[in-house]
């Protein structure tokens, strides 16, 4: 009974700790949104599951940045990549169009890396 009790508590323990990245990573893609895109009215329809990737290399942060720079105030607002990102789909509605876009972030949540449109 002990041993089941232990396990729970470590499977809660996981649990919480995913959901409050998830949470920090959808308050870090809406600053974002709002102070680097300058995107203000928008409501959001969906929002992915926080994941993780190694299949993303320099080159293509680079090319997703590039792709980006009309949209995003500098490249000063990216934070430096980490080699596994977490990436975040999200749709949100201005207006009467929906985006659909994929934020990636670094390993530690402490900003965005780049994003691209889907």
């Amino acid at each position: 009974m002990r041993k089941s009790f232990i396990t729970m508590m470590a499977l809660l323990a996981t649990l919480f700790t995913g959901c409050g990245q998830s949470h920090d990573a959808k308050n870090m893609v809406e600053e974002f949104m709002t102070t680097q895109m300058g995107i203000n009215d928008y409501d959001v329809a969906q929002w992915g599951r926080l994941d993780s990737t190694f299949f993303v290399s320099d080159s293509m942060v680079q090319v997703m940045r590039k792709n980006a720079s009309d949209k995003v105030k500098g490249q000063e607002a990216y934070a430096k990549p980490s080699q596994k990102l977490l990436f975040l789909n999200v749709r949100y509605a201005i207006g009467n169009d929906t985006i659909k876009q994929t934020f990636y972030l670094n390993d530690k949540l402490t900003g965005i890396v780049s994003y691209k449109e889907n």
